[in-house]
């Protein structure tokens, strides 16, 4: 059978992969790290999230080692800090495999210091969806929300849900400082249970800094002392402008750099 592909005629068969369920309908999870120095810090919780993710929507993961397989890709691409992204998703006699890296060019270090800008995104988050609890492949919100962060030249875009509360970024987990505490929406308010999230809970427990979870409004972003953004790719960055208007001063505060100098020694 032919089919229409990118301009060309082609067999069916030459392309058969993009008919897979997991290409037609999204079905698939992913998960994104970072590499330093050749090492991948956390890559257990992160295969074993990977993993538990595949089986909440219906995959069996082919039993692998993936931290061999990503090191092997490294080594393959002469890589040694780098972008890594492994994406399980639906075929239909089978779970496919996707792995690949890159080099990390997404956020300059001079950004570290300096901060990122935001805009409050126009789309919302349902903190019952499945995408507010796995990282899926269907994220087309996500994405939406992400792109028009890109079109007013902003670093990220925050996503509230539908009560009107913070639920995080289009690729982050948001936080506050006020009062000297930190706090950051509630899983139940839509956040994602990252693991670099639960790394700075954890640290903020460590430094003995106050830390609650909370409902987030939009009033308290730009009352807020202070505010950072987190990932595994971005690590912990300050948060310095959203919407054209400044939070605090507008620079990196006192405690989003002691958080973030922790969080590269956790590393």
């Amino acid at each position: 059978m032919k089919v229409y592909y990118d301009g060309c005629i082609v067999d069916r068969e030459e392309v058969s992969e993009v008919f897979e369920p997991g290409f037609l309908y999204g079905w698939g999870v992913f998960e994104a790290m970072r590499v330093y120095q050749g090492k991948i810090p956390l890559i257990e919780k992160r295969i074993n999230r990977l993993i538990q993710s595949a089986q909440v929507i219906g995959l069996n993961p082919e039993e692998i080692d993936y931290k061999k397989a990503v090191l092997k890709m490294l080594s393959a691409n002469n890589l040694n800090n780098a972008y890594v992204r492994i994406t399980l998703y639906k075929r239909r006699k089978q779970t496919g495999t996707l792995i690949y890296v890159d080099s990390l060019g997404y956020y300059p270090a001079s950004l570290c210091g300096k901060g990122f800008s935001a805009l409050i995104s126009s789309y919302k988050r349902d903190p019952e969806s499945l995408n507010s609890k796995i990282k899926s492949l269907s994220r087309l919100e996500n994405q939406l929300a992400w792109n028009e962060a890109k079109n007013k030249n902003k670093g990220e875009a925050l996503l509230f849900n539908r009560h009107g509360f913070l639920a995080g970024g289009s690729r982050s987990n948001g936080f506050l400082v006020k009062d000297s505490a930190v706090i950051t929406p509630s899983l139940g308010c839509g956040a994602f249970n990252g693991i670099t999230r639960a790394v700075v809970i954890e640290l903020c427990k460590n430094k003995g800094i106050n830390f609650l979870e909370k409902k987030i409004t939009k009033n308290e972003i730009f009352s807020a002392e202070e505010a950072f953004i987190t990932s595994s790719l971005l690590e912990v960055m300050p948060l310095i402008e959203c919407d054209g208007i400044n939070i605090s001063d507008g620079s990196e505060g006192g405690i989003t750099r002691m958080i973030s100098s922790a969080y590269i020694q956790y590393l």
